[in-house]
């Protein structure tokens, strides 16, 4: 099966950016790339961690210029800080950074944000001192939000990428606006010619449009699976 992604790069990026996606489709079409990741949100990024960890060259796009700067979620449970763990140093810094549980232990409900009425609370760690739990996990719950934990995952993901030897790119300002389950004629000759028993993934830039919003770089993302 060949899956073909179309990616797009916005007309405000900069030109060392657009410069670097040319670069990237004329140093990487005749190549292979095993994973590609759609999106360098919290998920994203601990799988770019995960594969560099085993080697695996992959490439995370991700639409976004830049990491979020809104809070968005905060709640991060037992079984993701035990992901967190097995990440040099991840699940540490998570918890450093993690308010006091008194600053979030409670939900609170009142008449308004400022000065309403409280109308009632319902504390979620009942006779616990901290978030910590041990006989559920070795690992708390905590509370950080989503713009201050991607940094953390980001760096992690450029460091493990670059401990084995560069095999994550991480690409912001590449959106996916088209997937399709059908060869592209664009495809380069080696990819139409390689064997069933390959599996690749492979990246090559055919062409671009412009329009009055944003200018199309296709950018076919291939994947051969064997048998």
């Amino acid at each position: 099966m060949l899956l073909t992604f179309v990616c797009r790069a916005r007309p405000n990026a900069s030109a060392p950016a657009l410069a670097g996606l040319y670069r990237w489709s004329h140093t990487y079409a005749p190549s292979h790339v095993p994973v590609v990741v759609v999106g360098a949100g919290p998920t994203g990024l601990v799988l770019s961690c995960l594969l560099s960890q085993y080697g695996i060259r992959h490439m995370v796009l991700e639409r976004s210029q830049q990491l979020t700067q809104h809070p968005q979620a905060h709640y991060i449970n037992n079984s993701t800080m035990e992901v967190f763990r097995g990440l040099p140093g991840l699940a540490a810094k998570v918890k450093a950074r993690s308010p006091p549980l008194e600053q979030w232990r409670s939900f609170l409900y009142c008449e308004a944000m400022a000065a309403g009425q409280l109308l009632g609370e319902v504390d979620h760690f009942p006779g616990q001192a901290t978030a910590q739990d041990p006989a559920v996990s070795p690992e708390p719950v905590t509370h950080l939000s989503q713009h201050r934990l991607l940094p953390l995952l980001l760096q992690q993901a450029q460091q493990l990428g670059a401990a084995h030897g560069g095999c994550a790119d991480i690409r912001f300002d590449t959106a996916v606006t088209a997937v399709s389950s059908k060869e592209s004629p664009r495809l380069p000759a080696p990819l139409r010619q390689s064997t069933r028993q390959q599996q690749s993934a492979a990246a090559a830039a055919a062409a671009h449009q412009e329009d009055v919003h944003a200018q199309e770089f296709p950018v076919c993302v291939s994947l051969q699976q064997a048998g």
